[in-house]
């Protein structure tokens, strides 16, 4: 019997053909649902628009408080408490207390509060105050005009009250340490046509503030 010599390969010659790369991303893509992509396109031109919107508004924003800005400074009221010491002779001087709108709006006033040292006077009351604290000079009240629901506009003036001073040609009364004491004022609100508020408290010291109200009924 016939042996047949030719060994048996325990191994096939043929080897497995190599996997194209190209050829399996190609399948990837065709398993992958087409609704899938519509969904992740969709929500990527949701996002960047979310985005381009908020930009938008932020811009429209900043545009809209400059414009608010440009407008309240177009119409800012600022009023400037000065008082006024006029020498009429030797023997007699005469005080003015002033408020003058130096903004370029008009100034809506409220909550007007007369002082005089700490104590809380009438809009009136400066001369007869005075009198009482000073009984050997003679005071004489000019003029009165209470600066109560007074609406400034700019460049306006507003003389609030006017007394004058005399004393005996026998007192050495010194007129400007008397002026300089007298520690009158005249504190209040006012408000821009806008609702913006600031309070007056010792002449020059002004400070916006939300206790002071605009008045609605000026509207």
């Amino acid at each position: 019997m016939e042996q047949n010599d030719t060994p048996i390969d325990e191994f096939s010659n043929e080897s497995a053909a190599p996997v194209d790369s190209e050829s399996k991303n190609n399948n990837w893509f065709k398993n992958i649902d087409v609704s899938i992509l519509i969904a992740i396109a969709a929500l990527l031109i949701s996002t960047i628009s979310a985005f381009i919107s908020l930009k938008e508004s932020r811009i429209m924003m900043d545009q809209q408080r400059v414009l608010s800005e440009q407008q309240e400074a177009s119409v800012w009221p600022y009023l400037e408490a000065t008082p006024i010491n006029t020498y009429v002779s030797d023997t007699s001087v005469t005080y003015k207390y002033t408020i003058e709108n130096k903004g370029v709006g008009p100034a809506i006033i409220s909550n007007v509060n007369y002082r005089f040292g700490d104590l809380d006077i009438e809009g009136w009351g400066l001369g007869k105050a005075m009198q009482e604290k000073h009984k050997n000079l003679e005071i004489d009240q000019l003029s009165n005009q209470t600066l109560d629901n007074a609406v400034l506009s700019p460049g306006e003036r507003h003389d609030v009250i006017a007394i004058q001073i005399t004393k005996s040609k026998s007192d050495d009364l010194n007129f400007n340490k008397l002026l300089n004491n007298i520690n009158y004022r005249v504190d209040f609100c006012y408000c821009s046509i806008y609702g913006k508020c600031w309070q007056v408290e010792e002449i020059r010291n002004i400070s916006l503030s939300e206790k002071c109200k605009f008045r609605e009924s000026i509207r």
